[in-house]
């Protein structure tokens, strides 16, 4: 005689619960990438621009729900953009190209640590 099965298997969906934790506070993970970005960031600067490395810094806004990086010095689009009388010195544009791929490693550890929260 065939015995019945009775054990089901059945999933949990976490997706709405993430997402219901990512609307409520994105800066916790806006700021591991921020603090992350902004290293890399001072390292590819050079040394000797003033005050440019030291103003260099992460805003992760609540409202807007996005990271800004920059720096606070005036002077700064000059050297990040150029002009007839400085050479263009990018720094935060590649740096965010080329660490693209730990910046996903960082989203989803960030993920990881949501679901062990339960």
């Amino acid at each position: 005689m065939a015995t019945q099965r009775t054990q089901q298997v059945s999933y949990i969906s976490k997706v709405e619960k993430c997402k219901k934790k990512i609307n409520e506070k994105p800066e916790k993970f806006l700021n591991k990438i921020g603090s992350f970005l902004v290293s890399e960031t001072k390292r590819k600067q050079r040394k000797k621009t003033g005050r440019m490395r030291k103003g260099t810094q992460y805003w992760a806004r609540k409202r807007e729900k996005d990271l800004q990086i920059g720096t606070k010095c005036f002077y700064e689009p000059a050297f990040e953009r150029g002009n007839k009388k400085i050479r263009k010195e990018e720094t935060f544009e590649p740096t965010v190209k080329e660490n693209i791929n730990t910046i996903q490693i960082l989203t989803r550890a960030s993920y990881s640590e949501l679901d062990g929260e339960g």
